[in-house]
């Protein structure tokens, strides 16, 4: 990739030693024994002749490309959207600091030996609400073939970093709901929620009552966990809003005590919980009060979610 991009062509592995032997900031630098074993055992993976002797400058094998003030040239010629990319992408282990300046000198003129270093054990987490789709659009990663791909592409902060143990996989846009065969593909550890967002109410009735029948249809499927997300989101234009309130009337009536139901509650700016009244008001006339709610993009007083969970308190 350094050499592509410096020569304007597609480079090979073997002209990269020559890249690293041009680079007047390089200079020679003794190979210690055990970076020499595994630039022997890197040789032999790609079949090629072992030195008698490993030396960087000037390189005489494309192993000592494994050197770690190879890669740190390496890694300082690349475009910094390159480098951000390798190294969010290909998470490693964190080091311990060396003890003393004795061992620091060591650790920087030889490489940190793997008994001074450890891998943090990341937290578990989980990935409550996430749209496949949408990840899809922004990534160019069909989710349906490579979810796992698509869950980790995005950049992490290293102080952000998690381990995932599950996610909730929000499908609510009608034009890329998933079939059977899609939801069935799925790891055991995604959950499926399936609705219609409110962004979508001012759809034509032919459209809306299609995405409907095939919502019906797919909320039988044993896969799919929870309905929704379904609600009212005013942060859309004020004209918007009764045909939201409409299709909120419409949705309702699917829901099933043995779903999950994923609630959507966007206001305006600096809500202190309106919106959440209002869906209140509607919804304790039609679902049970022991139904388990995901009310989601809530934000407001403790006043008004101290009056939602007496309503529903599984929320």
């Amino acid at each position: 990739m350094v050499v592509s991009w410096l020569k304007g062509r597609p480079g090979t592995l073997d002209e990269l030693p020559e890249f690293v032997k041009m680079h007047t900031l390089l200079k020679e630098h003794e190979v210690s024994p055990r970076q020499s074993e595994i630039m022997k055992h890197f040789c032999q993976f790609l079949g090629r002749l072992v030195p008698d002797k490993f030396q960087i400058l000037p390189p005489n094998s494309v192993a000592v490309l494994l050197h770690w003030r190879v890669l740190h040239l390496i890694s300082a010629s690349l475009q910094v959207e390159r480098c951000t990319f390798w190294k969010n992408f290909f998470t490693g282990p964190i080091f311990q600091k060396p003890q003393s300046d004795q061992e620091e000198e060591t650790a920087s003129m030889e490489g940190i030996h793997p008994n001074e270093c450890q891998e943090v054990e990341l937290p578990m987490a989980v990935d409550c609400h996430f749209h496949p789709n949408r990840l899809s659009e922004k990534t160019s990663i069909p989710w349906a073939e490579d979810i796992t791909k698509l869950l980790y592409a995005g950049p992490v902060e290293p102080n952000h970093r998690v381990r995932l143990g599950g996610s909730v996989a929000v499908f609510c846009d009608p034009s890329t709901y998933p079939t059977i065969s899609q939801l069935n593909a799925l790891s055991c550890n995604i959950v499926v929620a399936l609705g219609l967002h409110p962004h979508h109410a001012r759809k034509s009735r032919r459209l809306l009552d299609e995405a409907v029948e095939r919502l019906q249809r797919l909320l039988r499927s044993e896969r799919v966990t929870a309905f929704g997300e379904i609600g009212i989101d005013h942060s859309d234009p004020e004209s918007e809003w009764a045909y939201q309130s409409e299709l909120l009337q419409r949705l309702t009536p699917l829901v099933k005590q043995e779903h999950v139901l994923v609630i959507h509650c966007r206001g305006m700016k600096d809500d202190c919980g309106t919106e959440a009244y209002l869906l209140l008001h509607h919804l304790k006339k039609r679902i049970s009060r022991m139904q388990r709610i995901h009310l989601h993009c809530f934000t407001g007083y403790p006043y008004v979610l101290e009056r939602w969970l007496e309503q529903f308190p599984e929320t």
